[in-house]
């Protein structure tokens, strides 16, 4: 990784801790403790770190804005079949062109794809959406498949816009013309 870039990466202490905690349930296991001993054992370590994991996750510092953008479909060329960890499809220039206006702005963009929620393919997609932003975008830009509160609005090809606390649709108001539903 050269530079300052921000991406969504496996630390290497986050994987040391985990080939620890299956050699030590490796080595419970072979003096014949039993399966619920081990679940139990499993399940306290979990829980100690998730209490002593940070809650912030988001692709940006707690509290500023930023814009996500998807990936698939919106971004890129989409189309079924795709084998979506050895292929980025072509940019879709519309949208390229809308993320670089919020960049020229200096507004926080991200990608959010759900190409990073697994974690057994993350480091390869991680690889392929920081080649396709090099290349498309000029930068490479944060990555995450989560929205957290400091995501201002979202670009997605599979996402529907209600407006706030009414459980209306957007697209009904304009389907209809009226602004009183």
């Amino acid at each position: 990784m050269t530079g300052n870039r921000r991406m969504v990466m496996v630390d290497d202490d986050l994987w040391e801790e985990a080939r620890d905690l299956a050699e030590e349930l490796s080595a419970l296991r072979s003096r014949r403790f039993s399966i619920s001993t081990l679940v139990r054992r499993g399940l306290r370590l979990a829980i100690d770190q998730w209490r002593e994991t940070p809650r912030w996750e988001g692709p940006f510092p707690q509290g500023e804005p930023w814009v996500g953008f998807d990936l698939d479909g919106t971004l890129a060329h989409y189309e079924e079949g795709y084998a979506v960890e050895e292929f980025i499809g072509p940019p879709i220039d519309i949208m390229v062109d809308i993320l670089q206006e919020y960049l020229k702005e200096g507004m926080n963009v991200a990608i959010v794809t759900a190409r990073v929620s697994n974690p057994d393919l993350m480091p390869r997609a991680q690889i392929l959406i920081e080649e396709w932003c090099t290349l498309h975008l000029g930068k490479m830009l944060p990555v995450t498949c989560r929205k957290d509160f400091g995501m201002v609005v979202i670009y997605d090809d599979r996402a529907k816009q209600v407006t706030r606390n009414t459980g209306r649709l957007v697209e009904d108001y304009a389907i209809l013309g009226r602004e009183d539903l």
